[in-house]
């Protein structure tokens, strides 16, 4: 490649990497709020169980996601290897 040449595939990943950070704060700030709404509730008889079951879900989900896609990208080593 010659320094004239635009690696267009880096400067999208790096764009993706820049995203995913940006997500990662949102959810470090929204976590620190759903600490405090939790503290909250149970100071008011909630317990830490019941508030924070929903968002086990939500991270459950994300797993299973994740795990699809490895499973899709294994499959698909598995079918070229096999070719």
């Amino acid at each position: 490649m010659t320094n004239k040449e635009i690696d267009w595939n880096v400067i999208e990943l790096t764009e993706i990497y820049e995203s995913f950070d940006m997500v990662l704060r949102l959810l470090d700030e929204d976590f620190e709020r759903a600490r405090r709404v939790i503290d909250a509730a149970v100071k008011h008889g909630a317990t830490p169980e019941s508030m924070t079951e929903p968002i086990e879900e939500f991270a459950m989900e994300l797993h299973a996601y994740c795990e699809s896609i490895e499973r899709r990208g294994q499959k698909k080593a598995n079918k070229t290897q096999n070719s």
